[in-house]
C-alpha cells in the first residue's frame, strides 16, 4: 500500500526522456548551433569537466545510443552495427567541436531499418498466430542484434506472440467470462495498434533535426544519468512541481501493465471524475490535443502518456477509452490545478505496550516540506510522544535547501552536508547555524532501496550524529547534486533564453558528502539494522546504471559529536539479532528471493503455460504480503491536536478525500513490519 501512495508521488514528478524533440524545439537552421551549445554548456558545468569528451565516452555513447533507438535488439542488424562501428571512437571529436555526422549516419540506416521492422510486424501479425510451447527469455533478448533478416523475424515473431499474450492477460482480467479465441483477436488487433502506433512515433521524429535532438539527449545521459535535455514543457512542468506540488491535468491516476493504461483512481472534484463517464479500470487507448491529430498511446512509457494529459490551465483534452465491456469511448474535458495529496507530509500515532510514538512520513523533499514537518513536530511534541519515526521509503529526493532546514530541526547546530562542484574543486560545508532544536526526543528514520539523494542526505547526515537509528534497506546511492541550465542560443533574447525557449539542460554539477567525508554515491546509506523487504529491487540501484558517477572521499567536516543521551548501539545490536533470528524475516527473505527468481525465468508463449505463469507470480506476490504483514496489529491514530492545513496554490486539501487517505494510511501502517521495528528502537534507545 505505502509504495503504490508513493509512486503517485514518483509519477507526478516524472519528467519525459523521449528520444525524440520535435521541429518547434530543434529547427534545421539552428540544429548545429544547439549540438554546440549543448556540448560546451556540458563541458563548462559538469562536474567532471572539461575533459569529458574522451575515446571513453565515445564508446559509451556509440552503444548506449544505438540501443536507446533499438532496446530489444528488434530493429536493427549486427551489419548495421559493424558499418556504424567506424564512429566509434570519434563522437568526442564532433563533441569537442567538429562538425557532428554519426546521428545522421544512423538515421540513413535506421529509416530503412524501420520500414523493414513495420512490414515485418504487420505480415506476422495477419499470419494464424499458433502460440506454440517455445519461451522467451527477456534477460537475453537484447544482448545481441540478428545476424540476419531470418533471424530478425524469428526474433520478432516470438517477441510479437509474448505481446499478444500480455494483451490477452490484461483483456481477460476486464472480462474473466469472455471466449478465449475472440480474447486472442482483440488482443492482435490491440498489440498491431501498438506496433503501427510505434513507428508512426519513430517516423514523427525521423527529421534530421528532430533525431538531432534524441541524439543529444543520450549526449546528456552518457555524461551520468541524472544530467538530461528536458524540452520547454518538460522543464516547466518539472520546475512548477517541485515549487508549488501542483500540476495542471485532469485528476486521473494510471496505472501501468504489461505495455497497457488503465484508470488506477479518479480524484474527488476532478475533471475526469466530473465527467461522469469515466471508471476506474478503463483502458486508455489515445489523447488528441484541442486542434491536432489524434496520438494513440499504444507502445508509449507512462511518462510520455503524463506528459500528453497535462498542460495549460483551462485548455482541453480528448482522452479515448476502451471500457470492460470492449466498448469504446471519448471524453474531452478541461484541464486544472490539481494538489497532489500524495507529496503531503503527515503524521500518526503509533500506540504499543504504553508507548506513544509519533510517526510522520516524508514523501518528498519538495519546497512546502520544512513549513509541514514543523507542523507535525510542534503537534506530536505537544502529544508527549515517546518518540518519532520519520518514515523515507521511497523519497525520490528534492530540494537541497529544505533537507539543510529539515535536518536542523533535529541538532542544535551544526554542518549537515559537504559538497564539491568539481573532482578538484573546493569542499564547501552547509551548516545549521540555528541552535533550536523543534524535537530532542529519541528518533528512528525508515528507508528503503528508493530512498534517494535528498532523503540520502537527511538520514546520512544524522546517522552521523548518533542523532538516529536508521532501519530499512541500504538506499539508492545518489549522492549528487544539479543546476538548471536554459540552453543558450546564439542571436536570442535573454527573455527567450530564461524561459527556456529552446529547452533546459539539468547537469549534475556537484557531488555531496556525509559530513563524516565519505559520499553516498554508488553505495548509498547503510542502515543501522537491515530488513528483508519482498519489494527490493537491487537493478534499480544507482551502481546498476550505465555511467554512473563513481564515489570517493572527502575529509571529515569540523563537527561536535553531541551527546542525545539514548543508547543507539545498544538497540542496533538488539535489533540485529531479532531480525537474524526472526521467522518471519526468514520468511519475507524467502519471498523475496522466489519474487527475484521468477522475474528471471523464460516466458512460456502458451496461453495456458503463460496464464499459469502469471498466476504463480500472483500468487508468489500475494503471499509475499501476508507474510509482511503484523500478526499483531499496532494502534494506529491521528494526533488530538489540529495540524497545520496542507494549501498549494490556495487549495485546501478537501476533508473527505483527507479522511479517506489517512484511513488508507492507518490501515497500512497497523501491520508495517518495519515501523514495528522502529518502534521498538525507540524503547530500545532509551536509557
Amino acid at each position: 500500500m505505502i509504495q503504490r501512495f508513493f509512486l503517485f508521488v514518483n509519477l507526478f514528478l516524472l519528467v519525459v526522456t523521449s528520444n525524440y524533440l520535435y521541429a518547434q524545439q530543434i529547427g534545421n537552421d539552428n540544429g548545429n548551433q544547439i549540438f554546440r551549445s549543448v556540448s560546451q554548456t556540458l563541458k563548462k558545468n559538469s562536474f567532471i569537466g572539461k575533459s569529458l569528451f574522451n575515446d571513453d565516452f565515445s564508446s559509451k555513447l556509440f552503444h548506449l545510443y544505438l540501443t536507446s533507438l533499438d532496446e530489444e535488439h528488434l530493429i536493427l542488424l549486427q551489419t548495421d552495427i559493424d558499418y556504424l562501428k567506424k564512429y566509434a571512437l570519434t563522437l568526442d571529436d564532433e563533441l569537442n567541436g567538429g562538425s557532428p555526422v554519426f546521428y545522421a549516419e544512423v538515421l540513413k540506416r535506421y529509416k530503412i531499418r524501420v520500414d523493414e521492422f513495420e512490414k515485418n510486424c504487420q505480415d506476422i501479425l495477419k499470419q494464424p498466430f499458433n502460440l506454440n510451447n517455445e519461451a522467451i527469455d527477456l534477460q537475453t533478448i537484447s544482448k545481441t542484434y540478428p545476424a540476419s533478416s531470418s533471424a530478425q523475424k524469428s526474433k520478432l515473431k516470438k517477441y510479437l506472440m509474448y505481446e499478444v499474450l500480455k494483451a490477452m492477460g490484461v483483456l481477460r482480467k476486464s472480462n474473466v467470462n469472455a471466449d478465449i479465441a475472440n480474447i486472442q483477436k482483440q488482443a492482435i488487433a490491440l498489440v498491431n495498434m501498438k506496433f503501427i502506433n510505434k513507428c508512426a512515433k519513430i517516423k514523427m521524429g525521423s527529421s534530421t533535426s528532430d533525431f538531432l535532438g534524441g541524439y543529444l539527449k543520450q549526449v546528456c545521459l552518457t555524461v551520468d544519468p541524472h544530467t538530461t535535455y528536458n524540452t520547454p514543457k518538460e522543464a516547466s512542468v518539472m520546475n512548477n512541481s517541485l515549487k508549488t506540488g501542483s500540476i495542471c491535468g485532469v485528476g486521473m491516476q494510471l496505472d501501468e501493465k504489461n505495455g497497457y493504461f488503465s484508470v488506477l483512481s479518479l480524484i474527488k472534484g476532478g475533471p475526469a471524475l466530473l465527467s461522469g463517464k469515466i471508471k476506474t479500470g478503463d483502458l486508455l487507448l489515445a489523447i488528441q490535443e484541442q486542434g491536432a491529430a489524434v496520438q494513440n498511446i499504444a507502445g508509449w512509457n507512462l511518462s510520455e502518456v503524463i506528459e500528453c494529459i497535462i498542460g495549460e490551465e483551462d485548455s482541453e483534452v480528448t482522452l479515448f477509452f476502451l471500457n470492460a465491456n470492449a466498448e469504446k469511448f471519448s471524453v474531452t474535458l478541461k484541464r486544472e490545478q490539481m494538489a497532489n495529496a500524495g507529496a503531503k507530509v503527515r503524521g500518526f500515532i503509533i500506540k504499543k505496550e504504553n508507548q506513544k510514538i509519533g510517526y510522520i512520513v516524508i514523501p518528498v523533499f519538495n519546497n512546502n516540506v520544512a513549513l509541514d514537518l514543523e507542523g507535525q513536530l510542534i503537534a506530536l511534541v505537544k502529544e508527549r510522544v515517546d518518540g518519532i519515526v520519520i518514515d523515507l521509503r521511497s523519497n525520490p529526493g528534492g530540494s537541497h535547501d529544505m533537507v539543510v532546514t529539515c535536518a536542523g530541526y533535529f541538532i542544535p547546530k551544526g554542518p549537515i552536508v559537504q559538497e564539491r562542484s568539481s573532482k578538484e574543486g573546493k569542499v564547501h560545508v552547509t551548516e545549521d547555524r540555528d541552535p533550536k532544536m523543534l524535537y530532542k526526543g529519541p528518533l528512528a528514520i525508515l528507508v528503503s532501496d528508493r530512498s534517494a539523494s535528498a532523503s540520502e542526505l537527511f538520514s546520512s547526515c544524522l546517522q552521523d550524529y548518533n542523532r538516529a537509528i536508521i532501519i530499512g534497506l541500504p538506499t539508492l546511492g545518489k549522492g549528487s547534486m544539479f543546476m538548471n541550465f536554459p540552453l543558450a542560443i546564439e542571436g536570442e533574447s535573454a527573455e527567450d533564453i530564461r524561459n527556456n525557449k529552446y529547452g533546459q539542460l539539468n547537469i549534475t554539477t556537484g557531488k555531496y558528502y556525509r559530513i563524516k567525508g565519505p559520499s553516498v554515491q554508488l553505495t548509498g546509506v547503510i542502515p543501522d539494522v537491515i530488513v528483508p523487504d519482498y519489494m527490493e529491487m537491487p537493478q534499480i540501484r544507482e551502481r546498476k546504471r550505465p555511467c554512473a558517477l563513481q564515489t570517493d572521499t572527502v575529509p571529515l567536516a569540523n563537527y561536535t559529536y553531541y551527546n542525545f543521551g539514548y543508547d543507539i548501539p545498544k538497540a542496533k545490536r538488539i535489533l540485529n539479532e531479532q531480525v537474524k533470528k526472526d521467522p518471519q524475516f526468514a520468511a519475507i527473505q524467502k519471498a523475496k528471493t522466489w519474487l527475484q527468481k521468477q522475474q528471471t525465468k523464460p516466458i512460456p508463449l502458451n496461453w495456458e503455460n503463460f496464464a499459469a505463469h502469471e498466476k504463480a507470480t500472483a500468487n508468489g506476490l500475494g503471499e509475499a504480503v501476508r507474510v509482511s504483514l503484523l500478526k499483531e496489529k499496532l494502534i494506529v491514530e491521528l494526533p488530538t491536536l489540529k495540524q497545520q492545513e496542507f494549501i498549494i496554490n490556495g487549495q485546501v486539501e478537501d476533508e473527505e478525500d483527507k479522511a479517506k487517505l489517512n484511513k488508507k494510511w492507518q490501515e497500512y501502517l497497523s501491520g508495517d513490519v518495519q515501523l514495528n521495528l522502529a518502534v521498538k528502537a525507540i524503547k530500545l534507545m532509551q536509557k
